[in-house]
């Protein structure tokens, strides 16, 4: 994530960044992976407390490995990685959502995991 070295990285700005680097991969200008570590490591530099921190890195790997699972369609890890940012502001500013197993944007997560396993990766 390109940011100036003068202004301070901003959990808002970051998350700009962040769709900025979904178009990017829509466009297939940088790899899922490239594109994944950049976001990380934009997010976890504007993170305001360690606990801020933990949420971001967890989100990020539940994100990464449904994202990066071949058996899923391109077109369909598109709208999976849209949902990343709502997801990981809910994450940051409800702190049940990672303590409610019944939080909606948690059950979203769980669904998005599953639905994995209804692709077969020689139809992608």
């Amino acid at each position: 994530m390109a940011t100036s070295n003068d202004a301070p990285l901003t959990f808002e700005s970051a998350l700009t960044e962040l769709e900025a680097l979904v178009a990017t991969w829509e466009t297939g200008q940088l790899s899922l992976k490239e594109s994944l570590a950049s976001y990380k490591r934009g997010l976890e530099k504007a993170a305001a407390s360690p606990e801020e921190r933990a949420t971001i890195e967890i989100v990020a790997l539940l994100f990464q490995s449904i994202l990066t699972e071949d058996r899923i369609p391109a077109a369909v890890r598109v709208w999976f990685a849209r949902l990343q940012m709502p997801v990981l502001r809910v994450a940051v500013t409800e702190p049940d959502f990672f303590a409610t197993i019944d939080h909606p944007a948690r059950r979203l997560i769980d669904r998005m995991g599953a639905c994995v396993m209804g692709f077969d990766s020689a139809a992608s």
